[in-house]
């Protein structure tokens, strides 16, 4: 017997504040579209003394690292976990 296959047609990117503040904010892409990776100032996440550097798909910043601007093709969903370095104090 077979079986059909079916693929989603819409994927769902998400951001986590991680360790920062705000809820988590997502977006929908069609399937095998160009996406634009968020900049934080359009999710308004926020951590005090810290800096936000980018996106990466694991939490401890050890997965693929994106920045804001970046251009990515929509495959699968996707969370990515903002990364944050602290305020260097001159």
């Amino acid at each position: 017997m077979r079986y059909a296959q079916w693929a989603s047609l819409i994927y769902t990117v998400t951001y986590e504040a991680k360790s920062g503040y705000g809820l988590p904010y997502e977006d929908y892409e069609q399937a095998n579209s160009r996406y634009t990776i968020r900049f934080n100032a359009v999710i308004s996440f926020d951590r005090l003394t810290y800096n936000f550097i980018g996106w990466n798909t694991q939490p401890d910043g050890l997965g693929i690292s994106y920045l804001p601007g970046m251009q990515i093709t929509t495959v699968a969903n996707l969370t990515l976990y903002a990364q944050w370095q602290p305020d260097s104090i001159g």
